[in-house]
């Protein structure tokens, strides 16, 4: 069972998974045919559908009823802000590639990348996942089929990848002392979905910014976090060790600042 997204799904035009979210978004309010929305996002039926039902269970859209084989997006986007919803998935560069690459090999380690939506129940969505086919983790979230879907997208209030993000929504304003806790030491940790796993998590922001008690992030805008997931008794001992190429990787990243189709992936970047 992979975590990725799948390769039909990384289109030229938009941020890969969520390409069907931009096309309803620029669709308007109201009921699409199944159809139009094929034919809108130049997809696979199949992927649509995957897409759509990933949409429903993260609160996005949802079958209108009286309409069979219609879909449209609920109120709470039309509610939100939808450049804002945009802006908050990060784009995957080749050169981010190649530091989530070098993450995994480093640490050995699960490496994930997520975004976010504030919705009137925010979301951390999967953008991107390394080593998710490493035989022990396979088997394990075999075993918890329901813990894929977890991983992939929650609220964010349920775990460390979650909690970087909201930690840092906004930098000025004053937080709970967990929160807090995790923007002063610039990191987040939590049990995962998966039972005997932990997440290991820090804010990506989309301009250079500092994370961690070395200074604030300032008005760089957090677009997601950079997590390792790893089995709890590892991060209990390896977490001091895994915590700088951590940081300094995701400071060095160019998330991007740009609406998501102008981070187009290449060919090249496929190969990762």
């Amino acid at each position: 069972m992979s975590l990725q997204p799948d390769e039909a799904e990384r289109t030229p035009e938009a941020l890969r998974s969520y390409h069907v979210f931009k096309t309803l978004l620029g669709m308007g309010p109201g009921p699409h045919p199944m159809r139009r929305i094929v034919e809108q996002t130049g997809l696979p039926r199949g992927v649509v559908r995957r897409r759509l039902n990933a949409m429903r269970e993260a609160g996005l859209c949802c079958p209108t009823p009286g309409h069979p084989g219609h879909h449209e997006l609920t109120t709470a986007v039309w509610g939100a802000d939808g450049e804002r919803l945009l802006h908050a998935l990060p784009g995957v560069q080749a050169r981010s590639r190649r530091y989530l690459t070098a993450l995994q090999q480093q640490t050995g380690q699960i490496v994930f990348m997520h975004g976010h939506m504030l919705l009137d129940s925010p979301v951390r969505l999967c953008v991107e996942c390394r080593g998710d086919s490493r035989p022990d983790f396979a088997r394990e979230l075999a075993a918890h089929p329901t813990a894929a879907g977890r991983l992939r997208q929650a609220p964010l209030s349920a775990d460390a990848p979650g909690l970087a993000i909201l930690a840092h929504l906004d930098d000025t304003r004053p937080l709970p002392g967990d929160l807090q806790t995790i923007r002063t030491h610039g990191h987040a940790t939590s049990p995962s979905a998966l039972p005997g796993w932990s997440f290991l998590s820090v804010p990506l922001h989309a301009a250079p910014a500092t994370t961690g008690p070395e200074g604030a992030a300032g008005s760089a805008r957090v677009v997601g976090a950079v997590s390792l997931l790893a089995r709890i008794s590892d991060l209990e001992r390896h977490i001091d060790a895994w915590l700088p190429p951590l940081r300094h990787g995701v400071r060095s990243l160019p998330a991007p600042a740009t609406r998501p189709e102008d981070d187009a992936p290449s060919s090249a970047q496929h190969t990762a």
